[in-house]
Parts: C-alpha cells; sequence; structure tokens
C-alpha cells in the first residue's frame, strides 16, 4: 500500500496541477466564445484525438515493453518502435489529407473549403501528438512519473497563456486559431521530454541514427497488444466524435457546448483517479509475476480506488451547480441535465478501469477489444436513439451509466476466473455502501440549479467519515502516521 499511494500522489499532483490550469482556460474561453465557442473548441480537440487514435495504441504496447525488458533488449525495443510511431504518424498525415473534405462533411456538416481547409491544418497537431506520445511511453516504461507529472503541465500552461488572443481570433471568425494553440502546447511538451530523456541518457540513439532497424521480435510484441488498443482507441474516439456530430446536426453547437460541459466535468476529476494509478498500476501488475501478489495488487488499487471514489464523487454531486458556474458560466446551468447522470456512471467508471488493467497486463487482447467495442458501440447506440427518438439530450448520461455497468459486472467475473480474486466483504461492502450514497446524494440533489450549502457540507463530512470508518485499522494507522509526519515538516 505504502508503494501505491506514493505512485498515485506523484502522478496524483500532476494531475491536480493538469486540471486546475485547464479549468482557468475554459473558464476564459466560456466567458468569451459562449456554450457554441466552447462546442467549436470540442469537436475540433476531438477530431484530433481520434486521428491520432493510431499513435495512442501504441502507448500501453511501449510502457509493458520498457517494463519487462532490461538492457540490449529494452534499448533495441525502444527503437524499434520509435520507427513504428513514425510510421504511424505519416499514416494519419497522408489519410487527413486524402480524405479532408469527406472528413469536413462528416465532422461539421459541411465541406466548403473554410472546413476542409481547418482539418487539413488539423494534422499538424495530430503529428505532433503521435511524437507526444511516443515520448511519454518512454518516460513511463523507465518510470519517470514525477517527471512525467510535471511535463504533463507545461501542454495545459502554455494553452492558458495562449487562449485569451486564440478566443479573440475565433471571434472574428479564425478558427483555425484553436489548432495553432493545440499545436504550441503538444510542440513544448516534445522539447521538455526530450530534453528530460536526454538528461537521463534515456534518448534512443536511434533518433540520430539514418539506418532505419525494427526488430521482428520487437514489432511482434508491439503489434500484439497496440493493434488491439489502437482499435479500441479508434473506436472509443470515433464514437465520442460521433456523438459530438450528432449533437451539433440536430441541436447546433450550443447543445454541444452543453455536452462537453457535461463530459468535461465528469471526465477531470475522474481522471485524477485514474491518471494517478494508471502511472504506477499497470507497470507494477505487469512485472508482478506471482499470481497471489498480483491478486494482491489489485485488491489493494480497488479498495483504494473505493475510498478516494466516494468523497470525491459526492462532493462533486453536490457542489455541481457552482462548479458548472465556476467554471464555465450560468450560460451551462442546463447541462446539468446530463451531468446528474454521469456522476452517477463515474463510480462504476473507475471501477470498471481497475478492473480492465488486468485484461491488458494478461494480454488478453481479444477480450479487451470486444468489451472496449461493446461499451462504444452500445454507447452510441443509447445515445443516437436518446438524439433521433426521444430528442432528450439527458439520454446520453442514461447511456453512460448503463453501459458502465455492464463492465463491470463482465470485468468482475474476468478477475475472478483468471486472477482467483475472491470478491470478499473487504471489497464488495465499501463498494455497494459507496454506490448507496452517490445515489442517494444525487437524487437528494437531482433538480437544484444552486448549492444547499447545509445539506452540501453535510454530506461531504458525511462522505468522509465514512472512509475513515472503511478503512483497514492498518490503513488508518500509516495514513494518519504520513500526515503526522508531513505536518511536523512544515
Amino acid at each position: 500500500m505504502k508503494k501505491l499511494i506514493k505512485g498515485v500522489v506523484k502522478t496524483g499532483s500532476g494531475a491536480v496541477g493538469n486540471m486546475l490550469i485547464g479549468m482557468v482556460s475554459i473558464k476564459i474561453m466560456a466567458v468569451m466564445l459562449g456554450p457554441a465557442g466552447t462546442g467549436l473548441f470540442s469537436l475540433i480537440r476531438q477530431l484530433v484525438f481520434t486521428l491520432a487514435s493510431l499513435g495512442a495504441g501504441g502507448q500501453t504496447a511501449l510502457v509493458q515493453g520498457i517494463a519487462s525488458r532490461d538492457g540490449v533488449e529494452r534499448d533495441s525495443y525502444v527503437r524499434s518502435v520509435f520507427w513504428l510511431f513514425v510510421l504511424a504518424a505519416t499514416i494519419s498525415l497522408v489519410t487527413i489529407e486524402l480524405f479532408a473534405p469527406s472528413i469536413a462533411m462528416l465532422v461539421f456538416g459541411e465541406s466548403t473549403s473554410e472546413f476542409v481547409y481547418l482539418v487539413r491544418w488539423i494534422a499538424l497537431p495530430v503529428v505532433l501528438m503521435h511524437a507526444y506520445i511516443y515520448l511519454k511511453g518512454v518516460l513511463n516504461g523507465y518510470r519517470a512519473i514525477g517527471r512525467l507529472a510535471l511535463i504533463e503541465m507545461v501542454g495545459p500552461l502554455i494553452t492558458l497563456l495562449l487562449v485569451y488572443p486564440v478566443c479573440i481570433s475565433v471571434g472574428q471568425g479564425y478558427a483555425l486559431a484553436f489548432v495553432l494553440m493545440l499545436s504550441a502546447a503538444q510542440f513544448m511538451m516534445i522539447v521538455v521530454s526530450m530534453a528530460t530523456l536526454h538528461k537521463q541518457g534515456w534518448l534512443p540513439t536511434l533518433l540520430i541514427a539514418r539506418t532505419i532497424i525494427v526488430e521482428r521480435s520487437d514489432f511482434r510484441y508491439f503489434i500484439t497488444i497496440s493493434g488491439t488498443i489502437f482499435l479500441t482507441s479508434l473506436i472509443a474516439t470515433g464514437v465520442l466524435l460521433a456523438v459530438r456530430a450528432l449533437i451539433v446536426k440536430n441541436n447546433g453547437l450550443t447543445d454541444a457546448g452543453m455536452f462537453d460541459v457535461a463530459w468535461s466535468l465528469s471526465g477531470s476529476y475522474v481522471m485524477l483517479i485514474l491518471a494517478s494509478f494508471g502511472t504506477y498500476y499497470a507497470p507494477t501488475l505487469r512485472q508482478t509475476v506471482a499470481i497471489a501478489e498480483r491478486t494482491a495488487l489489485i485488491r489493494r488499487v480497488l479498495r483504494l480506488s473505493i475510498m478516494l471514489m466516494i468523497p470525491l464523487i459526492v462532493s462533486v454531486v453536490v457542489l455541481k451547480p457552482m462548479l458548472v458556474r465556476l467554471l464555465y458560466s450560468s450560460e451551462y446551468l442546463a447541462s446539468l441535465e446530463i451531468v446528474r447522470w454521469m456522476l452517477i456512471g463515474d463510480y462504476l467508471k473507475v471501477t470498471s478501469w481497475v478492473l480492465a488493467i488486468t485484461v491488458i497486463v494478461n494480454a488478453d487482447m481479444r477480450i479487451y477489444f470486444w468489451t472496449e467495442a461493446f461499451w462504444n458501440l452500445g454507447f452510441l447506440m443509447l445515445a443516437g436513439l436518446s438524439m433521433l427518438y426521444f430528442n432528450e439530450i439527458q439520454g446520453i448520461g442514461i447511456a453512460f451509466i448503463v453501459m458502465y455497468a455492464c463492465l463491470v459486472i463482465y470485468y468482475l467475473q474476468y478477475v475472478r476466473r483468471v486472477y482467483e480474486l475472491v470478491i470478499n466483504r473487504d471489497l464488495l461492502l465499501p463498494w455497494l455502501i459507496g454506490f448507496f450514497v452517490v445515489i442517494t446524494a444525487s437524487l437528494q440533489n437531482w433538480n437544484r440549479s444552486s448549492v444547499d450549502w447545509p445539506s452540501a457540507v453535510t454530506w461531504i463530512i458525511a462522505s468522509f467519515v465514512l472512509v475513515i470508518v472503511l478503512l483497514k485499522k492498518a490503513e488508518r494507522v500509516f495514513i494518519f502516521s504520513k500526515l503526522r509526519l508531513k505536518l511536523k515538516v512544515k
């Protein structure tokens, strides 16, 4: 538990920094451009993520490959994967340039020269994202968690510095400014990452070599993992892009902005947990060989995620009207219709993610592909049904809950069968109590457009007390001893 908490704290601090900086940027954008402006930005950003999926699929394979190798074999793998990332970036670039008119029509509903020109420029942040994903994977694989957390803050900081002039340009009709802002953020993270790798002596010698060498064994290992993750990443980002495009087509950019608030608010604080665990959890589980040790690690991560989720989600539930006003503006309060559903789904999302990592680490890529494809295609189908048949945007939030509930049920059976994880009282009871508390807090604050402070404070305090009660004695002693030590140092 000690190593786990240290890993979570290191990456969690970076995630918190990113979130806080990102909040300020979005606030400026929301005030200056309104829901339509943030809706357009979310559409462009999602298009970049979708077109960069070919590189995103290789990050997990790169991290696991580095973590499972030493010496010459590890160096060979890092160099081989570098050229595979170059190939992926080239394919993405060619695809964008060849199909720019079709992409513009699918995403923006128009294939005018303005939108085609915008899509062609999107190739720049897509290629830069491939480069950063590779460098990030190398840093993660070498376990430079603290340095990576700091590097991850560079991009949001650059965005914050540029957001005001960019919003002025976009307000004057130059949507290309959004693309250039995303490119600048990626470029600076690449520069800092390369400087860090060079300083530590981890920068692959192949970066300055002329010969392209991809070892056959490295290629097979990389493709086995990255191929499946690429397809799932493409489906996931593509589905989210399709949902955003569907909202724009049926309701316009304003409702797309409302959806972006719900998706961002739901995703931002949850990423504090997922990012914190991800950098430590997956590589450590991969390096652990004994089944008993693996099971113990999964159990620790599950318990810690539950303890973090309960007060965090409850706090967001009771404070959501204030958070929307604070992070965006009163114009975005209509987004609460979706937010209230997705906050419940977040509890299931974190649990399913902790369990899903076990599938990737065990290299059961076929299972991972079909479960992720099931979630995304099911989510798209239910979201489309809500929008096209019922004309209700909040149905997207309901779809979010339903699909994550399905994932939790399936992955739970997987870890019981493959990792011999016993779902005993130490895991099941805290989880059920936490879920009940989240649902109850949500129902009490369901239609509120302002915060009921006496009730909110009571809920927040009660959720923290509940966590203290649910912690085992050894866990409480460890945490409180660390807190006392920190206070003494200060």
